[in-house]
């Protein structure tokens, strides 16, 4: 037996389509994210520029949460000098260590995020080590393929001039 079909452009129709509740019209509308995508594609039906680059941005918060993460398990000490964040709490105001890429971002621009922000570019600092290393008075020297994953050691700037080569401080603290 034939059912009748829905005709939207007849003039009486045999049949009526289904209702569709709202939250059925909603889950056609989202991906499988859970993001709206009607609303963030063009006219041709691809997804917009804005859509692509808020995609981006939410995949490069992620890697960096993680390569953090990763960073902070990877040791309990600063990484320039050793001191944990209650020993930097008792010489500096700020005591929080921060996160620093050894290669800069500047330098790594246009590259995926997973490659742009690792583990291996990344370092664990105290805001004095960092600040010294971002005034360019120390610098990190690997004595592995894997950077910051591996063995390295800190080359301080000294006031004459010459300079001082610490071993790996976070071998020290083991």
């Amino acid at each position: 037996m034939d059912l009748p079909v829905y005709d939207p452009h007849a003039r009486t129709a045999t049949a009526k389509p289904s209702r569709q509740t709202a939250a059925s019209r909603k889950a056609e509308h989202r991906d499988a994210r859970g993001w709206h995508t009607a609303a963030k594609r063009n006219k041709f039906g691809a997804p917009t520029k804005a859509k692509e680059q808020a995609d981006a941005d939410r995949l490069a918060r992620t890697v960096k949460a993680e390569t953090r993460r990763r960073v902070w398990t990877r040791s309990a000490v600063c990484e320039g000098c050793g001191d944990t964040e209650r020993q930097s709490a008792k010489k500096w105001p700020k005591a929080a260590h921060e996160c620093h890429e050894v290669i800069p971002r500047s330098l790594t621009r246009g590259q995926a995020p997973a490659i742009r922000f690792s583990s291996e570019n990344s370092a664990r600092l105290c805001c004095q080590c960092h600040r010294l290393i971002q005034q360019h008075r120390g610098a990190f020297e690997f004595l592995s393929d894997i950077r910051m994953d591996g063995q390295y050691a800190v080359r301080w700037k000294r006031p004459d001039g010459t300079f001082q080569i610490v071993p790996n401080p976070r071998d020290r603290q083991s």
